[in-house]
């Protein structure tokens, strides 16, 4: 039997509060189709150097990875892309990924650099939500 954790390194509580949930959705399906068997899942936990941590990004990654290493299973390292992921992956994903490998060549992790963030209006736009969500109750009122 397989146990996955995932430990997320975001940019922020926003990003932790929007990705976190997303990720306890998605790993279930991921996972059954990669390992070919039904995993036992834990909650997705945030991962952060903290704000005592080193000041370079790179070293922040691999602080957290360390501090959170007999915790997780698989490590997801978030930035967002700023109109440019390829840009944001190459110079602040993969050197903290790299540090992150010196000290744990087996590291299983992933890069989350979104293509366009959406989760900025997800946040501040409530509108969309508010109209589900009385649309669903006037439909089960009635």
């Amino acid at each position: 039997m397989t146990y996955l954790c995932a430990g997320l390194y975001a940019e922020g509580p926003t990003d932790y509060a929007f990705l976190l949930p997303l990720l306890d959705q998605l790993l279930p399906q991921i996972a059954v189709d990669v390992l070919r068997e039904i995993p036992i899942i834990g909650p997705s936990v945030g991962i952060d150097a903290g704000a005592h941590g080193p000041a370079r990004r790179d070293a922040r990654i691999a602080a957290a990875v360390r501090a959170h290493w007999d915790q997780c299973t698989l490590f997801v390292i978030h930035a967002d892309g700023s109109g440019d992921p390829d840009r944001a992956r190459r110079e602040q994903v993969e050197p903290g990924l790299g540090a992150a490998r010196a000290e744990h060549p087996d590291l299983a992790a992933v890069a989350c650099v979104p293509v366009r963030e959406i989760e900025a209006w997800l946040l501040a736009d409530s509108a969309p939500f508010r109209k589900l969500f009385s649309e669903r109750r006037g439909a089960r009122d009635a």
